[in-house]
């Protein structure tokens, strides 16, 4: 579990880096990304362990909310099947990927985003503008 956060976390960190870059024009000084990494890691590791302490029993509860003691045992069996303990064991690799997808649709749809909220943001200013002139 602590593995996967890093790593996720990490894939994170760089996508942030690459876009700061890209947009600075610059590289951010590989000291400074390794330092930041360092640390990153470091709060990671203890959220973790922090978590460690009592997540199997506030998973436990979430799932006695939302499943019958037969769902329980199903989902036990299900657990159990070698594809889904491939694909469980497969997930800290394939998250970072996966996330890749819906980062890189934002990243895309960012610059309509920003064009939308200035639009939105300049409207208000007129409005507000015109209220202060027509009093």
């Amino acid at each position: 579990m602590e593995l996967s956060g890093i790593a996720m976390a990490n894939s994170v960190f760089e996508q942030n880096v690459a876009a700061a870059e890209k947009q600075r024009g610059e590289a951010m000084p590989a000291d400074l990304k390794q330092k930041v990494r360092i640390a990153m890691n470091e709060e990671i590791g203890a959220m973790m362990t922090e978590l460690k302490r009592t997540a199997l029993d506030d998973a436990a509860q979430i799932y006695a909310d939302h499943f019958t003691a037969e769902e329980l045992r199903r989902l036990a069996v299900i657990s159990a099947d070698p594809v889904m303990r491939k694909s469980q064991q497969l997930m800290p690799q394939m998250l970072p990927k996966l996330a890749q997808i819906g980062l890189k649709v934002a990243e895309d749809r960012k610059p309509i985003m920003q064009q939308k909220i200035k639009e939105v943001v300049d409207q208000w200013l007129a409005t507000q503008e015109s209220k202060g002139t027509s009093s």
